[in-house]
């Protein structure tokens, strides 16, 4: 992760989802670690409209912003894919 930073993988996307609308990846492949199966490969949310997202109090600020913007809004999105780290603007639902 780049500087230290947090974030949420995204283990999967469903089809016809705002998340499959605005571009964002699934996990692609399983590995275990610790005896226990994780994803690997998708991308991982680092920010939401510049908030954060490594933390759970952050992550219910965000999903709270959310609830109450309005459809068609910008949303910045940073994100991780394949090392590169991404600002994607899209749309709420």
């Amino acid at each position: 992760m780049p500087n230290n930073q947090n974030g949420y993988l995204i283990k999967s996307v469903v089809k016809g989802s705002p998340a499959e609308d605005w571009g964002l990846r699934g996990g692609t492949t399983f590995a275990t670690v610790g005896g226990e199966q994780v994803v690997l490969g998708g991308d991982i949310v680092l920010a939401v409209d510049g908030l954060q997202a490594g933390s759970v109090a952050n992550m219910v600020k965000i999903k709270d912003q959310m609830s109450v913007a309005k459809s068609g809004a910008p949303l910045k999105l940073t994100i991780l894919r394949a090392g590169r780290v991404l600002d994607l603007t899209v749309k709420v639902p």
